[in-house]
């Protein structure tokens, strides 16, 4: 693997994590069954029948249920937005000492989520991961598209804008359809956060062997 001068990051389960925030992100499968059934007019048990179709059928994404209802995209957004994360989402200084760690190695470092711009920051400021180690910060914006939203766009995008090779960027994310498979289309290098190796994709098991990795890999 080529030298790494940009490593970008998801955020859900990838820079915060752990039992604390897996409890917060309990609410989200919830909360998308009473957006469907708001927007939809339909009872909660059709909403859930409803996303548990596209969960199946868009490898886990019940959202894209939502993106043909006029609003539906913005409701959404505002949904997860009125999330409260300080009950949930502790300090979490090793990622933020990580993070600093490699910034101070001379790895600019990035942030690519298809969460809302605003919630994706409150997470990090619950858990004390200063947002000024980021470069590149993006987010899903309201009244807009998911970034990410499975495609390759945005990655492409932030290639032409940093003017770097797609060699030297690594994207680091918990998901195989929105952050490693769009990223490793553009030739970016990936690097998969699961508990289990994957055959077909590097893996380690979080971020905190992200370092270990680096070293033995860069050539």
């Amino acid at each position: 693997m080529k030298k790494i001068k940009l490593i970008l990051f998801d955020v859900d389960q990838t820079l915060i994590y752990g039992n604390e925030a897996a409890l917060y992100y309990k609410q989200y499968p919830k909360l998308l069954e009473q957006t469907i059934s708001t927007l939809r007019g339909v009872t909660m048990g059709e909403a859930k029948n409803i996303a548990d179709e596209y969960r199946q059928q868009y490898n886990g994404r019940g959202e894209v249920a939502l993106e043909s209802l006029s609003k539906g995209n913005t409701v959404w957004h505002d949904a997860l937005c009125s999330l409260e994360t300080d009950p949930f989402i502790q300090k979490m200084s090793h990622v933020h000492n990580l993070l600093n760690t490699l910034k101070f190695k001379g790895y600019s470092l990035g942030v690519i989520t298809d969460g809302p711009t605003s919630q994706a920051k409150k997470l990090l400021s619950s858990a004390q991961v200063a947002t000024q180690l980021f470069s590149i910060f993006i987010g899903w914006e309201r009244g807009k598209k998911m970034p990410k939203g499975g495609t390759s766009d945005v990655y492409k995008k932030i290639i032409e804008q940093t003017k770097l090779q797609p060699s030297e960027i690594l994207m680091v994310g918990d998901s195989l359809e929105t952050d490693i498979l769009p990223a490793h289309a553009c030739n970016m290098n990936v690097l998969h956060i699961h508990p289990t190796s994957n055959t077909n994709y590097p893996t380690i098991p979080s971020i905190e062997t992200l370092t270990t990795y680096l070293k033995n890999h860069e050539k």
